[in-house]
């Protein structure tokens, strides 16, 4: 039977990280009836959500 140490790989064989998500497109908020609702209120007052933040 083999001990864990054994088992250690003898150099540096660990496959590299993959990069995070950065550079992903960005994911859209579900839109939820309230959402939906501002976005109304929003747009008949002629603004956008956008000028939110």
């Amino acid at each position: 039977m083999s001990t864990p140490d054994e088992n250690v790989p003898e150099s540096d064989t660990e496959p590299l990280l993959e990069a995070t998500g950065d550079d992903q497109e960005p994911v859209e908020e579900p839109r939820t009836p309230g959402r939906v609702a501002m976005e109304a209120a929003l747009k008949a007052s002629g603004k956008a959500l956008s000028d939110l933040t």
